[in-house]
């Protein structure tokens, strides 16, 4: 009978060793992906915010905008639900003293909550315009030395909400 256990502790043992040489270096490479993913993350986040502050810097202006052609140059898979679209975006830029003029820019796009519709161009059937965003009222920050250098302060003005307090102390 003593035999049995002991060879029950063996087999039990040998199966979780096991498992500890197949497992461990599995979560340990999972852990290493997922920090060099963050670290790329964080180093992306922190350009585009260097870039954003260059044209604050610079004397950057505020204006109101619309949306006259979206050309898509990445869109994510089914899959991944929750990464931005990558758009050229070519805006008609409206200031208050001066007269409207156009710019062009690239933009990362989260569409939340509505639908994207997407239309090849007679050209070229593989470049996709971003239909649904045509018209679309926004507000850019832009270089006033040089007006190609903008991005998106708020997009989709029609439908922004300012951000809500939760807490009041």
């Amino acid at each position: 009978m003593g035999n049995i256990n002991w060879t029950l502790l063996c087999i039990y043992g040998g199966f979780i060793a096991l498992a500890l040489v197949f497992v461990v270096p599995i979560l340990v490479i999972a852990s290493a992906f997922g920090k060099l993913l963050k670290k790329e993350t964080e180093e992306q986040q922190a350009k585009e915010e260097a870039y954003r502050q260059s044209i604050r810097d610079n004397g950057g202006l505020l204006e109101f905008g619309k949306v006259i052609d979206a050309k898509v140059i990445h869109s994510p898979s089914k899959r991944q639900h929750g990464n931005p679209f990558i758009i050229d975006f070519e805006i008609e830029i409206t200031p208050e003293n001066s007269p409207a003029f156009k710019t062009k820019f690239r933009e990362k796009i989260v569409p939340n909550g509505y639908n994207i519709i997407l239309a090849p161009t007679e050209s070229d059937p593989h470049n996709r315009q971003m239909v649904s965003e045509y018209g679309k009222k926004v507000v850019v920050m832009y270089d006033p030395t040089n007006p190609s250098r903008a991005y998106f302060d708020i997009y989709d003005l029609d439908n922004y909400r300012p951000p809500r307090m939760i807490w009041r102390f």
